[in-house]
């Protein structure tokens, strides 16, 4: 079975990662971080793949 992602508010993915809120709103708008969005609910993020992308893209983050 496979693991199913844990999704979060920006806001809340800002607070476990450790970043600012503005600046992860930012990436979603300008498309580098991926979201996940029914109609027209809040953005969901998987602080998982916020992490990765800012690896892939040098952030330096731990």
């Amino acid at each position: 079975m496979q693991k199913q992602p844990r999704l979060l508010t920006v806001r809340e993915a800002s607070i476990s990662i450790g970043i600012q809120y503005r600046q992860l709103l930012s990436a979603l708008s300008d498309g580098s971080v991926p979201y996940y969005q029914l109609n027209k609910s809040r953005r969901l993020v998987n602080p998982d793949e916020v992490v990765e992308t800012m690896r892939e893209q040098g952030g330096n983050h731990e």
